[in-house]
């Protein structure tokens, strides 16, 4: 008689009764995006009640705070160097947007993203060494 077992996780750790994997990532995980959508909502719900300014609202809402929070999202699940890439990198875009000062992505961004990602690559492979 074979028994079939409906919680296997090919990751190898443990399941919750779902079968989805369970432990700190995923604890973390769900932290961070729950704390995201409230901490989303409030702001929305200041900013229609004029106590948040249009543009703290815009900056908050950009592409550049989606690249910074991406980043952190990375760090929460233990991607460390990607994370910390992407996190300065959304950060300083949003530093340099709340200052006017404008940068031509094609000439100065994009570059810099294609040093950090061979940077990022270079550094697993040492680490896996």
């Amino acid at each position: 008689m074979e028994i079939i077992n409906n919680n296997y996780n090919p990751a190898g750790g443990p399941t919750s009764s779902n079968g989805r994997p369970s432990g700190p990532d995923n604890q973390a995980r769900n932290l961070f995006f729950g704390t995201l959508l409230v901490a989303a909502g409030f702001l929305w719900l200041l900013r229609d009640f004029h106590v948040v300014p249009y543009w703290l609202f815009n900056t908050i809402f950009s592409w550049q705070m989606l690249l910074a929070v991406t980043g952190a999202y990375l760090l929460t699940i233990r991607r460390w160097i990607v994370g910390w890439i992407m996190l300065a990198a959304g950060l300083c875009l949003v530093i340099l947007d709340l200052t006017g000062i404008h940068v031509s992505f094609a000439k100065i961004i994009f570059p810099l993203v294609l040093i950090s990602a061979g940077a990022a690559i270079i550094l697993s492979i040492n680490k896996q060494q």
